[in-house]
């Protein structure tokens, strides 16, 4: 199973980020020309193709921006794992485990290390436009982030339920699950935190 090169993506975000955002620029101003010369087809599709790309490249941007701040170390160590083949991959909902962390490419690039994390579940619900399921995490920062998979399938619950009982084998202290009792638990030390 092929997984991604993390080093090169990591290289080529660094390198190439500069060129994503200016040639965005020279689209929108393409854009903005076409209104001084609206019988100009070809100019009128660069402008919608402006509009898209410039969308796209400021998602790319601010989604992957965590690999720029991957050391050589980090990269070595999750390329070697991959090789070895000593991980866990959950291709339905984009997390791949290893010891220490795991990596989650749903909503953009994030890592996020076992001992860091206070309480986590998942929830099926509803989008804004299409029905979800949420792996919700909570740090001992206080912070929260979520994953989101556009779908209610039971693959999708079946590979979040996994993901959970990895992350307690990995670290004991972690609260997993949600219902009453533990929310009303963990809503109390999350308020103490966020002090």
């Amino acid at each position: 199973m092929k997984l991604l090169n993390f080093k090169f993506i990591r290289d080529w975000y660094r390198k190439y980020k500069i060129y994503l955002v200016m040639f965005s620029i020279i689209l929108i101003l393409c854009w903005f020309y076409y209104f001084f010369e609206p019988e100009n087809g070809i100019l009128f599709f660069c402008g919608v193709l402006s509009v898209l790309y410039f969308g796209y490249s400021l998602f790319y941007i601010v989604s992957f921006s965590d690999f720029k701040d991957l050391d050589e170390d980090l990269v070595n160590y999750i390329s070697d794992k991959i090789k070895r083949k000593k991980y866990k991959y959950f291709k339905n909902v984009g997390i791949i485990m290893f010891d220490d962390f795991f990596v989650y490419m749903t909503n953009g690039f994030k890592i996020v290390k076992y001992d860091e994390l206070l309480w986590s579940y998942y929830v099926v619900g509803r989008g804004r436009y299409n029905k979800r399921t949420f792996l919700i995490l909570y740090f001992l920062d206080g912070n929260s982030k979520y994953i989101s998979i556009s779908s209610r399938e039971k693959r999708i619950v079946d590979e979040f339920e996994d993901v959970l009982q990895i992350i307690k084998k990995h670290n004991s202290t972690v609260e997993i699950g949600y219902n009453k009792e533990i929310s009303e638990k963990m809503n109390k030390i999350l308020k103490e935190l966020q002090k």
